[in-house]
């Protein structure tokens, strides 16, 4: 039975980030040419701005919104319309479905879901430091994926909220970091306090693999395939060796359930999500990303809540050999 969870969760890993989504009305002439007559016309640029409520100007100030902005977000709807008109198809845009700005943000369902994640992670994060043991050997790590959540989760509600540069590479980034967390954690578990040469080593590992791609990505080719393959592999792994010594250790130890159930949730989000990948969103808010936003969002709870249940289990074992 537990064989075929580690199978099918593989499967899954690979579906989820097997696949990259493309767009094509970004580059329509008509798109651009829209665009370029837009900026170019300072009347009708300032008109888009002026039809705005008080209220929707002075938030779209504060998320730094311009009439460049304003012109690709009309000219999107607008060619969105006509191509659904006379093609019966909803077209992508820099990758992203056509979707409603709320309070000045362009995708406001992975915002607000990306938000919740990190205060699930905050909430979480709070509950494992009542809980733990005081003098846990595990602190620095458990303070180490703490931060790295609560920069992924940040960036991710900031770059869902704007579409700029930095905002992007911060959210890559943040997110590549954390599909490390499962190794990281793994290996911090097993090896950090019996096998210190050997944690160290890995911790090498990782950061020279983590460095190496973005390096790669910043100076010879910022490749989204490969960049998603990478990220598979890793979560794979990572998984991988957790669901093996969930077998090993599911009789022995009581809670290693609660990894199995916690890392599926987290592996299950992004393939329903693929489910909708190809589906316009719905009342044009919520996509298939905002979805797989929405359904992990809990998960860093499930997680800081499994390992303070494994931190109280290891002290315990430890004191039983002193």
């Amino acid at each position: 039975m537990l064989l075929q969870v580690v199978i099918s969760q593989l499967v899954i890993l690979l579906l989820a980030f097997g696949s990259v989504s493309c767009s094509w009305a970004d580059r329509h002439p008509v798109f651009r040419r829209c665009v370029q007559d837009c900026e170019k016309n300072e009347s009708m640029c300032g008109a888009l701005l002026s039809a705005r409520s008080q209220v929707t100007k002075a938030i779209d100030t504060t998320f730094g919104w311009t009439c460049s902005d304003e012109c690709k977000h009309q000219c999107m709807w607008n060619l969105t319309s006509v191509i659904q008109k006379r093609e019966g198809i909803v077209p992508k845009f820099f990758g992203r479905w056509p979707l409603i700005r709320f309070f000045g943000m362009l995708e406001p369902a992975s915002s607000l879901a990306s938000f919740a994640a990190f205060v699930f992670s905050v909430l979480g994060f709070q509950w494992l430091q009542h809980h733990r043991h005081p003098f846990s050997p595990y602190r620095w790590c458990y303070n180490t994926m703490f931060i790295v959540n609560c920069f992924t989760w940040l960036s991710s509600t900031l770059f869902h909220i704007r579409d700029l540069f930095i905002l992007e590479r911060m959210d890559y980034y943040g997110a590549f970091v954390s599909v490390f967390i499962p190794l990281f954690w793994y290996v911090c578990r097993n090896l950090y306090t019996e096998y210190r040469k050997t944690f160290f080593f890995t911790l090498i590992l990782v950061g020279f693999s983590f460095a190496a791609d973005v390096l790669y990505m910043e100076t010879v080719k910022f490749d989204y395939t490969l960049h998603h393959a990478i990220c598979a592999s890793i979560v794979a792994l990572g998984f991988g060796l957790w669901l093996i010594w969930v077998i090993r250790n599911f009789k022995s130890i009581p809670h290693s359930k609660y990894y199995l159930i916690t890392f599926t949730c987290f592996a299950t989000g992004p393939l329903i999500a693929k489910l909708f990948e190809w589906e316009p969103p719905l009342r044009w808010t919520v996509d298939a990303h905002s979805i797989f936003h929405i359904l992990t969002a809990p998960t860093p709870f499930m997680f800081w809540w499994t390992l303070a249940v494994d931190d109280i289990y290891l002290n315990q074992e430890k004191q039983k050999t002193v």
